[in-house]
């Protein structure tokens, strides 16, 4: 495997941290953030909202909440509880003005 480019090789790697399944929440609960424009992207600094991917995303721990009912320690659970409410009350401001129709400009025809 070759070696890393001097200039993006990092001068002082450290550890990573522990990956643990509420450090991954996290890092869901953060995307989904990113994906609604409320936090810059960590490449470009942009901040851009994409619904669709922040709709998938919430699903993402949607699913993961079904599937680990009753295995989950009670900080897992209060926080993916916690986030799902605060994303999806986010959905539900965004979508009625992004789904709201258009007024008409034209007059219907006699």
């Amino acid at each position: 495997m070759p070696d890393l480019p001097p200039s993006s090789a990092p001068s002082n790697p450290k550890p990573a941290g522990e990956l643990t399944f509420l450090t991954f929440l996290r890092g869901l609960a953060n995307e989904a953030l990113i994906q609604f424009g409320v936090i810059p992207h960590p490449l470009t600094g942009v901040r851009e909202a994409n619904l669709p991917y922040a709709r998938a995303t919430i699903r993402v721990l949607e699913q993961l909440q079904e599937k680990t009912k009753r295995n989950l320690t009670a900080e897992e659970d209060d926080y993916l509880r916690t986030v799902l409410d605060s994303l999806n009350q986010r959905l539900a401001k965004i979508e009625p003005a992004t789904a709201a129709p258009q007024p008409s400009s034209t007059k219907p025809a006699p």
